[in-house]
């Protein structure tokens, strides 16, 4: 396992406890954003409306199956692994109720508050996903569905009645608007899986984890830091024992459009 980000946590605890700044990361399972999905979209507005408003889990609309938002701190062997062809949480072909659905993505939704205020060319997302390491800036990012920011307005509040909200793209100048709050989606990663054979091996090497932390996400601002992360459920050893070739398998990530 590649080194964990305890040395982003070390450097911005010191600053973090002395602001009014917080950020706060929430996994949760969606349908595959890569592929078309009949509640891949759904999903994104009810993880921002769950977030935003402090719910552990949500469905307001869309694909009453796909589209149910929970957050969570466990996964199952095939809750991180998309397909070439139909499935669902690790099962070929997928339970009805999951037609034309073709996998899952681990996202790390997230809650940023800062009474300071800042960009989002001053988030950096930090990335551990089963040893793979990946950090970037939300720079060139831009405001949607998935991705909400809110300026407190003259009262200095959240919620006082003279908010800026931004949740409909702006142009080039999103990364550089002045916002106190932000509800995102996140981004999605995963296994990719191409037959039947893949999804197997893919599974039984999630399995392989354990109970462990197998995937962290992480925020930070200038002034605070946060993360969020995983472990997965132990499978019967039979299951972990099963062979699998890692040449087949790979990860693949979901990055909003700039």
């Amino acid at each position: 396992m590649q080194k964990k980000l305890a040395f982003v946590v070390w450097m911005f605890l010191a600053v973090s406890n002395a602001t009014a700044s917080m950020i706060t990361v929430f996994p949760s399972i969606s349908p595959n954003q890569n592929l078309p999905s009949p509640s891949a979209d759904a999903y994104l507005v009810n993880a921002v409306f769950a977030i935003e408003n402090g719910l552990t889990s949500y469905i307001g609309g869309g694909d009453p199956a796909g589209a149910q938002y929970t957050q969570t701190n466990s996964i199952l062997p095939g809750d991180v692994i998309v397909t070439a062809f139909e499935s669902w949480r690790g099962d070929a072909p997928p339970p009805a109720a999951y037609a034309g659905e073709y996998g899952n993505m681990l996202l790390f939704g997230v809650f940023i508050q800062s009474d300071a205020g800042f960009t989002l060319s001053d988030v950096t997302y930090y990335e551990d996903f089963f040893g793979n390491l990946d950090s970037f800036t939300m720079a060139g990012q831009q405001f949607n569905f998935d991705l909400v920011g809110v300026n407190y307005g003259g009262d200095g509040a959240l919620g006082g009645g003279d908010d800026t909200r931004y949740d409909t793209p702006g142009g080039a100048s999103d990364d550089s608007t002045l916002i106190h709050a932000m509800y995102f989606a996140g981004f999605g990663n995963a296994f990719s899986a191409a037959n039947q054979t893949e999804l197997d091996n893919a599974k039984a090497y999630v399995a392989g984890y354990g109970s462990n932390p197998a995937a962290v996400g992480a925020y930070s601002i200038p002034d605070a830091y946060g993360e969020g992360s995983v472990a997965v459920v132990p499978e019967p050893a039979a299951f972990v024992t099963l062979p699998f070739g890692l040449a087949a398998l790979w990860a693949v990530r979901r990055r909003r459009a700039a």
